[in-house]
């Protein structure tokens, strides 16, 4: 933008500073429109407030503008607006390139946050549905598999893959264990970074390892804390 307005008579300074004096009000307009009307108003449905705000927050962005622009005049032009380049004064240009490019960012960071939320509320109804269903779908040589919650003792993670031991079976698929860890339901507790169990298959457990069924884990010490949920009745 420098250069653009600096272009008519070779005064980049004079333009930079001009540019320097505009965009902090944009860029603060923009981010009151990303943090706080975009989370706040947009994504719960609140159009209405959001409209209302937005407007708000435009009248006094341009009213900031306004007072900039003055200053501006003042401060550059040397209290002559003809010392300024015929570019600069065109202030309407001016303001409206630099919203411009700062609201084209602003509505592709809401357009990510938006598809981000949808994502993650399509992410929840799943595990909803899963665990409505009392079974995981989980992908496993290419085709998608259904596991009963019951049917699965633990899960272990390998290397750049997690095997799923149900009692006459191991499934494996690509899922990262952190992943998995977040669908299944509060009867399965990590008790090591490689592994989570099935509380109802423990058969018993203590502060360094936990059985189940003819397998005895480890437990990490981060996870130690974690063996107070299998004393709970609700697990």
């Amino acid at each position: 933008m420098t250069l653009i307005f600096g272009l008519t008579d070779h005064r980049y300074g004079l333009s930079f500073y001009f540019v320097c004096m505009l965009l902090p009000v944009a860029i603060t307009t923009s981010w009151f429109f990303n943090e706080v009307l975009v989370p706040r108003y947009l994504i719960p449905g609140r159009y209405g407030k959001f409209v209302l705000y937005l407007f708000y927050s435009g009248v006094i962005s341009v009213w900031l503008q306004l007072i900039i622009v003055f200053v501006a005049f003042v401060v550059l032009g040397n209290y002559n607006i003809s010392n300024l380049n015929p570019m600069i004064r065109n202030v309407e240009v001016l303001a409206i390139v630099i919203y411009l490019i700062v609201f084209i960012q602003a509505f592709i960071n809401m357009f990510i946050r938006l598809a981000a939320t949808r994502n993650e509320i399509k992410k929840l109804e799943k595990q909803r549905d899963e665990h409505d269903l009392g079974q995981l779908v989980l992908k496993a040589d290419r085709k998608n598999r259904l596991l009963n919650f019951d049917d699965i003792l633990f899960v272990e993670s390998r290397a750049d893959y997690i095997e799923v031991n149900l009692e006459n079976e191991v499934v494996v698929s690509r899922e990262r264990i952190s992943k998995l860890e977040e669908r299944l339901p509060a009867s399965f507790i990590r008790v090591h970074r490689s592994f989570i169990v099935n509380a109802a298959c423990v058969s018993s457990f203590s502060r360094e390892e936990v059985v189940v069924g003819e397998k005895v884990l480890p437990v990490g010490r981060k996870y130690k804390d974690n063996l107070k949920l299998m004393e709970s009745p609700s697990v």
